[in-house]
């Protein structure tokens, strides 16, 4: 019995637009708002939760950072969150930092 071995590259660092997970389920109304963000956003997010709150994360937490704080400084994000008082926001951090760490490093 012989295999066919197919190799490719996946670059784990770069966010594409076009990737919806198998598992997301699109056919309900989980989601209330989409916020699409570039590796040139979320690195830098990544990055300062990195610097700022010591916090060993990756480029997929920068994106949920970046997305959080773009959907808060607008629209119905800055209506009923960004704007009130007391209001609170958690922030799930998708990954962690040891897949990335020598890439992450050198930005």
């Amino acid at each position: 019995m012989q295999f066919e071995v197919k190799r490719s590259v996946i670059d784990p660092l770069s966010h594409r637009y076009d990737f919806i997970p198998e598992v997301l389920d699109r056919t309900t109304n989980c989601v209330d708002t989409w916020v699409k963000i570039g590796d040139d956003e979320a690195f830098p997010a990544a990055l300062r939760l990195i610097r700022t709150e010591a916090l060993l994360v990756g480029g997929s937490s920068g994106s949920a950072l970046a997305g959080a704080l773009k959907w808060l400084k607008n629209g119905d994000g800055w209506r009923d969150f960004g704007s009130v008082e007391g209001k609170n926001v958690v922030l799930v951090l998708p990954d962690g930092y040891v897949v990335f760490w020598k890439q992450m490093a050198s930005r």
